[in-house]
């Protein structure tokens, strides 16, 4: 009788160890890839880029043609970037 109790006992602790590894936990599964964590940094990289631009701009460093320029390139680099996060 105790032999047959030791028996269940290690079944059921090996389906219990054994369980995680044939069912994928949910919290794991919606985590982004490496791929849309980098964008998302260089997303914010070029938003950082375009604020610092602003205010060089509003302080006279650089003139408005190079600030139009410039800034439109920004723009233009993180609208593609923003439509690669979509997809």
């Amino acid at each position: 009788m105790t032999f047959f109790v030791c028996i269940v006992l290690a079944i059921l602790a090996a389906a219990y160890f054994v369980k995680p590894l044939f069912h994928s936990d949910p919290v794991y599964d919606n985590l982004p890839s490496q791929s849309q964590i980098a964008l998302q940094d260089e997303k914010e990289r070029y938003l950082q880029m375009i604020k610092d631009l602003e205010l060089d701009f509003r302080t006279g460093k650089i003139a408005q043609d190079e600030f139009e320029s410039t800034r439109e390139q920004f723009v233009s680099e993180l609208a593609r970037i923003m439509q690669m996060q979509k997809a």
